[in-house]
């Protein structure tokens, strides 16, 4: 799955999911370019490499000017 995003500021920003009871799934980095197009790439897995269950989570965007959350959907 591929997060785009244009940071208004240079800087680290972090694409953080979660389930919808709030439990951290996967952080990914990436230092940013302002007013471009980023982005950040997750695998629909686990930091240790499980797949996660097909279902609903929230994504969440900050930094470099942003603070954004959306829904997801994975679908296996």
């Amino acid at each position: 799955m591929r997060f785009v995003f244009n940071p208004t500021a240079a800087g680290e920003v972090t694409v953080t999911v979660y389930t919808l009871r709030g439990l951290l799934v996967w952080e990914g980095r990436r230092t940013a370019v302002a007013s471009v197009q980023n982005d950040v790439r997750w695998r629909c897995d686990t930091p240790d490499g499980t797949p996660v269950a097909a279902g609903v989570y929230l994504v969440r965007i900050t930094g470099g000017g942003l603070d954004r959350t959306r829904r997801i959907a994975v679908v296996r």
